[in-house]
């Protein structure tokens, strides 16, 4: 079973507007995961490196 949650690790509240990570699945804030890419170039779960490209918009997936 897969268990899928909205809430990014990072800032603890529901995205506006959500990316993923194609090589770890974490979901993010996409203003806050690019702040740490331009910080270090790392993943801030992970530690790992997290290039830019790595990132895709999850669309349709708008919450108010």
């Amino acid at each position: 079973m897969f268990l899928f949650s909205c809430i990014p690790i990072v800032s603890g509240e529901v995205p506006q507007e959500a990316v993923v990570s194609k090589s770890t699945g974490q979901l993010y804030e996409k203003k806050i995961v690019l702040k740490y890419i331009a910080d270090g170039g790392k993943c801030p779960v992970t530690g790992g490196d997290l290039p830019e490209s790595d990132l895709i918009d999850v669309l349709g997936m708008k919450f108010v």
